[in-house]
């Protein structure tokens, strides 16, 4: 998802990533402020998660695995 330019550049250099640019380039959906924040948007993403059918959610994984091998 990255590219393999910024991979490359990523890898080679070994520099590390501070979390603004890690968001910036897409390899973070989002920053969080501190661990109080990161655990209640954690369950805010898990509570729609908890009302579906666990057979839907295996079947989604597996249809999108399949996908991006084909792609």
């Amino acid at each position: 998802m990255l590219g393999p330019a910024r991979v490359k550049d990523i890898i080679f250099t070994g520099r590390l990533i501070e979390a603004e640019e890690a968001c910036k380039i897409g390899l973070l959906g989002e920053v969080l402020p501190d661990y109080e924040s990161l655990q209640r948007r954690a369950n805010e993403l898990a509570q729609p998660l908890r009302s579906q059918a666990p057979l839907t959610l295996r079947a989604t994984k597996e249809a999108l695995t399949a996908a991006s091998k084909r792609g």
